[in-house]
Protein backbone atom coordinates (compact mmCIF):
# COMPACT_ATOMS: atom_id res chain seq x y z
CA UNK A 1 0.00 0.00 0.00
CA UNK A 2 2.75 2.16 1.03
CA UNK A 3 4.33 2.28 -2.65
CA UNK A 4 1.32 3.74 -4.01
CA UNK A 5 1.17 6.73 -2.30
CA UNK A 6 3.93 8.31 -3.63
CA UNK A 7 6.29 8.75 -1.24
CA UNK A 8 9.86 10.28 -2.54
CA UNK A 9 12.22 7.13 -2.43
CA UNK A 10 9.14 4.70 -1.04
CA UNK A 11 8.80 2.01 -3.44
CA UNK A 12 7.57 -1.62 -3.82
CA UNK A 13 10.61 -3.52 -1.81
CA UNK A 14 11.04 -0.49 0.71
CA UNK A 15 7.46 -0.40 1.40
CA UNK A 16 7.52 -4.13 2.20
CA UNK A 17 10.70 -3.64 4.88
CA UNK A 18 8.37 -0.83 6.30
CA UNK A 19 4.71 -2.97 6.91
CA UNK A 20 7.07 -5.98 8.07
CA UNK A 21 7.75 -3.79 11.18
CA UNK A 22 5.20 -1.32 10.98
CA UNK A 23 2.21 -3.43 10.66
CA UNK A 24 -0.77 -0.36 11.78
CA UNK A 25 -0.95 3.08 10.32
CA UNK A 26 -0.54 4.13 14.15
CA UNK A 27 3.00 2.22 14.52
CA UNK A 28 3.81 3.49 11.12
CA UNK A 29 3.03 7.30 12.60
CA UNK A 30 5.14 6.58 16.31
CA UNK A 31 8.18 5.91 14.58
CA UNK A 32 11.22 8.36 14.91
CA UNK A 33 13.77 8.77 12.39
CA UNK A 34 15.80 6.00 14.20
CA UNK A 35 13.48 3.54 13.69
CA UNK A 36 12.86 3.89 10.41
CA UNK A 37 17.29 3.95 10.41
CA UNK A 38 16.92 0.76 11.77
CA UNK A 39 15.29 -0.91 8.91
CA UNK A 40 17.39 -2.91 6.38
CA UNK A 41 18.88 -0.77 3.78
CA UNK A 42 17.65 2.44 5.28
CA UNK A 43 19.59 5.58 4.78
CA UNK A 44 19.16 8.82 6.46
CA UNK A 45 18.05 10.52 3.79
CA UNK A 46 15.21 7.40 2.86
CA UNK A 47 14.39 7.47 6.76
CA UNK A 48 13.94 11.53 7.02
CA UNK A 49 11.96 11.71 3.55
CA UNK A 50 9.38 9.01 5.00
CA UNK A 51 9.06 10.94 8.37
CA UNK A 52 9.02 14.11 7.09
CA UNK A 53 5.84 12.63 4.37
CA UNK A 54 4.14 10.67 7.08
CA UNK A 55 3.93 14.36 9.29
CA UNK A 56 3.48 16.66 7.18
CA UNK A 57 0.02 18.13 7.14
CA UNK A 58 -0.93 16.21 3.67
CA UNK A 59 0.99 12.83 4.93
CA UNK A 60 -1.21 12.74 7.70
CA UNK A 61 -4.65 13.92 5.83
CA UNK A 62 -4.00 11.28 3.68
CA UNK A 63 -3.09 8.73 6.33
CA UNK A 64 -6.44 9.20 8.44
CA UNK A 65 -8.29 9.29 4.76
CA UNK A 66 -7.11 6.02 4.28
CA UNK A 67 -7.60 4.85 7.62
CA UNK A 68 -11.05 5.55 7.18
CA UNK A 69 -12.51 4.14 4.55
CA UNK A 70 -10.41 1.38 5.79
CA UNK A 71 -7.26 0.61 3.70
CA UNK A 72 -5.06 -1.68 5.37
CA UNK A 73 -0.74 -0.72 5.81
CA UNK A 74 -0.26 -4.64 5.27
CA UNK A 75 0.77 -6.18 1.92
CA UNK A 76 -1.81 -8.00 0.14
CA UNK A 77 0.64 -9.73 -1.93
CA UNK A 78 1.09 -13.67 -1.24
CA UNK A 79 4.39 -13.87 0.01
CA UNK A 80 5.32 -17.47 0.25
CA UNK A 81 9.10 -17.27 1.44
CA UNK A 82 11.28 -19.80 -0.10
CA UNK A 83 14.41 -21.26 2.16
CA UNK A 84 16.16 -21.49 -1.73
CA UNK A 85 15.87 -17.53 -2.14
CA UNK A 86 14.83 -16.03 1.62
CA UNK A 87 17.31 -13.23 2.26
CA UNK A 88 19.86 -13.71 -0.54
CA UNK A 89 20.73 -11.12 -2.23
CA UNK A 90 20.04 -11.35 -6.23
CA UNK A 91 21.17 -9.31 -9.26
CA UNK A 92 19.58 -9.91 -12.60
CA UNK A 93 22.02 -9.60 -15.83
CA UNK A 94 21.70 -9.70 -19.56
CA UNK A 95 18.64 -11.51 -21.71
CA UNK A 96 16.08 -13.66 -20.46
CA UNK A 97 14.62 -15.98 -22.67
CA UNK A 98 11.55 -17.38 -19.99
CA UNK A 99 10.93 -14.16 -18.14
CA UNK A 100 10.48 -10.69 -18.37
CA UNK A 101 13.15 -8.93 -15.73
CA UNK A 102 9.88 -7.05 -13.45
CA UNK A 103 7.75 -10.62 -13.05
CA UNK A 104 11.03 -12.15 -11.95
CA UNK A 105 11.55 -9.60 -10.00
CA UNK A 106 8.70 -9.75 -8.25
CA UNK A 107 8.72 -13.69 -7.96
CA UNK A 108 12.05 -13.28 -6.41
CA UNK A 109 11.15 -10.91 -3.50
CA UNK A 110 7.93 -13.02 -2.98
CA UNK A 111 9.79 -15.90 -1.94
CA UNK A 112 12.06 -13.60 0.00
CA UNK A 113 15.12 -12.41 -2.15
CA UNK A 114 16.11 -8.63 -2.39
CA UNK A 115 16.93 -7.69 -5.84
CA UNK A 116 19.57 -5.48 -6.27
CA UNK A 117 20.59 -3.61 -9.29
CA UNK A 118 24.18 -3.93 -8.89
CA UNK A 119 27.21 -6.65 -7.99
CA UNK A 120 29.05 -6.43 -4.84
CA UNK A 121 30.06 -8.66 -2.50
CA UNK A 122 26.98 -8.58 -0.17
CA UNK A 123 25.58 -10.45 -3.67
CA UNK A 124 24.48 -13.99 -2.99
CA UNK A 125 23.83 -14.83 -6.98
CA UNK A 126 23.98 -13.07 -10.07
CA UNK A 127 21.05 -14.79 -12.53
CA UNK A 128 22.51 -14.12 -15.81
CA UNK A 129 20.70 -14.54 -19.07
CA UNK A 130 22.66 -13.97 -22.67
CA UNK A 131 24.67 -10.84 -23.46
CA UNK A 132 25.78 -11.16 -19.41
CA UNK A 133 28.43 -8.42 -19.49
CA UNK A 134 30.21 -6.20 -17.19
CA UNK A 135 27.98 -7.56 -14.02
CA UNK A 136 28.85 -11.49 -14.90
CA UNK A 137 32.58 -10.77 -14.81
CA UNK A 138 32.66 -8.49 -11.73
CA UNK A 139 30.45 -11.58 -10.33
CA UNK A 140 32.63 -14.38 -10.96
CA UNK A 141 35.85 -12.04 -10.19
CA UNK A 142 34.28 -11.70 -6.70
CA UNK A 143 33.16 -15.44 -6.69
CA UNK A 144 29.90 -15.20 -6.62
CA UNK A 145 26.92 -18.02 -7.87
CA UNK A 146 26.24 -17.42 -11.26
CA UNK A 147 22.90 -19.26 -12.31
CA UNK A 148 21.73 -19.50 -15.99
CA UNK A 149 18.20 -19.43 -16.68
CA UNK A 150 17.86 -23.18 -16.67
CA UNK A 151 19.22 -23.29 -13.14
CA UNK A 152 16.95 -20.41 -11.96
CA UNK A 153 13.78 -22.45 -13.34
CA UNK A 154 14.81 -25.73 -11.85
CA UNK A 155 15.41 -23.38 -8.18
CA UNK A 156 11.64 -21.70 -8.22
CA UNK A 157 10.06 -25.56 -9.49
CA UNK A 158 11.97 -27.23 -6.99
Amino acid sequence: MLSGVGIRLVGRATSRVISKKFSTFELLHQASIEDFLALEDFGHITAETLFKAIHSSQGEELFERLRSVGVLLQSVETVSVDPAFDGKVIVITGSLEHWERKQLTEELENRGAKVAGSISKNTDILIAGSKAGSKLKKAQDLGIEVWDEEQLTTSISG
